[in-house]
């Protein structure tokens, strides 16, 4: 019998979008799959379309955020994580659409190499047009140059968007989305998920069609330039943490620390965030980075001086 795959499925207002998501994945030519689709309280008639669609494809289970959890699709994620009973994890979002062999062709490449996971291609379209292809992201999927390793995907000279991976579930038997993050949340999984296993293999094929539209999180991050800075401030603090407590490279920890000096770079930081970044830098090895920037920010907020530090500061931050 083929192997149960399990579409994970997050959704918070979509039901104008819902039903070609969904009719994507029916259309599928692996047909042994539950989708599991996790509502975060939506307010239109999303409930209703899910539940009649449910009725006729019991493959559909339908679940709600309960009220006392934290709201966001981090939350949702890991309770279909909790939920999914296949051998195989496909996380989608509920407003792309699954390219008709995308969960077959991945099973079949998972199961002749041996391997943990795989990671596919996405290609964006402009809503509501699927065949108008805007981005096919070659910045992302550099695989020919650099192998998918932990350090390279951290640095992100390799990058994948979240539907492009497909993986064994007994990776998740520790790994979770970070439910204190309001975006980058793949970003976060996929620095732990590659220092769990490196036993990957790519398939080189476009499976994903990501809608572009105003109502997409990239869209709302975009038109905000401040929330963005302050989202991605927290991405990579909480990221540097988890890994520094499964004992990541510290190549790879000092990235993300150069990460959140840049963004601090024109701000001043708090006290109990100078200490961290400080104190962080040290651990890492970049004594010296760690002087210019606390001399650099002390100057600066203390004494209005400490600018003229700040070409050296950068020199260490951009390479």
């Amino acid at each position: 019998m083929s192997s149960l795959v399990s579409i994970i499925i997050p959704t918070y207002n979509r039901a104008s979008l819902l039903k070609e998501t969904l009719s994507s994945i029916q259309a599928q030519t692996y047909t042994h799959w539950e989708c599991i689709i996790v509502d975060d309280g939506s307010t239109d008639n999303s409930m209703k379309l899910l539940k009649k669609i449910q009725e006729a494809d019991d493959r559909f289970k339908i679940f709600q955020r309960e009220a006392h959890l934290k709201k966001g699709g981090n939350t949702c994620r890991n309770i279909g994580l909790d939920k999914a009973e296949g051998k195989y994890i496909q996380f989608f979002d509920s407003d792309d659409i699954m390219k008709p062999a995308m969960i077959q062709s991945k099973v079949e490449l998972l199961e002749a190499k041996r391997c943990a996971y795989v990671i596919s291609k996405t290609a964006n379209f402009e809503h509501p047009d699927v065949t108008t292809i805007t981005d096919v992201h070659d910045r992302f999927y550099t695989f020919k140059e650099y192998p998918i390793t932990h350090v390279n995907y951290v640095t992100q000279v390799i990058n994948w968007l979240t539907p492009d991976f497909m993986g064994e579930a007994r990776l998740f038997d520790t790994l979770r989305f970070n439910e204190n993050l309001p975006s980058g949340q793949e970003y976060n999984l996929f620095c732990k998920l590659t220092l769990e296993s490196n036993k990957v293999v790519v398939l080189d094929e476009f499976t994903t069609l990501r809608r572009m539209h105003t109502a997409s999180m990239r869209a709302i991050l975009d038109s905000d330039k401040e929330r963005l800075k302050q989202e991605r401030i927290l991405l990579y603090t909480e990221t540097y943490k988890e890994l520094k407590k499964r004992k990541a490279p510290k190549k790879g920890l000092y990235k993300l620390l150069k990460n959140i000096c840049l963004l601090h770079v024109k701000d001043q930081p708090s006290r109990q965030d100078l200490f961290f970044i400080s104190s962080s830098l040290l651990y890492v090895g970049a004594y010296k980075m760690s002087l210019y920037y606390t001399v650099y920010q002390l100057g600066a907020t203390y004494f209005s001086k400490g600018y003229a530090l700040r070409k050296k500061l950068l020199t260490y931050l951009i390479d």
